[in-house]
C-alpha cells in the first residue's frame, strides 16, 4: 500500500487549515468557502451590482425607461448602504491578511 495521499485531499486539508485561520482571525467565524480570496469576493460584489444595472437596462428599453432608470439606480443605492457588502470587504482584507501569513 501506498502511503501517498492524493493531491485533492492534500488540498481539502490546506482548505480546513485555511478555514481554522480565519475562523481565528474573524469574528464572524469559520466562512464557508475558506478558498475564495478578497478579488473573487470582489468579482462577486461587482458582478451583482452589474447584474442590477442590467436590469435596469432590460426594464427601460422593455417597459419604460425612468422606470429602468430608477430600477438600476435604487439597486446600487441599495448595495452601497448595504452592511453586508461592507462586512464582506472588511472579511476579504482578513483573508488577504491570513494568505500573506502575517497573524
Amino acid at each position: 500500500m501506498s502511503t501517498k495521499q492524493p493531491a485533492a485531499a492534500s488540498e481539502d486539508e490546506d482548505t480546513v487549515q485555511t478555514a481554522r485561520k480565519i475562523e481565528e482571525e474573524s469574528p464572524e467565524g469559520r466562512p464557508a468557502q475558506s478558498d475564495l480570496r478578497g478579488v473573487g469576493i470582489g468579482k462577486m460584489i461587482v458582478g451583482v451590482a452589474l447584474a442590477i444595472v442590467l436590469v435596469g437596462v432590460i426594464l427601460a428599453f422593455a417597459w419604460d425607461r425612468t422606470f429602468g432608470v430608477a430600477i438600476a439606480v435604487l439597486g446600487v443605492l441599495a448595495m452601497a448602504f448595504n452592511p453586508a457588502v461592507w462586512g464582506s470587504l472588511l472579511r476579504a482584507s482578513e483573508r488577504e491578511k491570513i494568505a500573506d501569513g502575517e497573524n
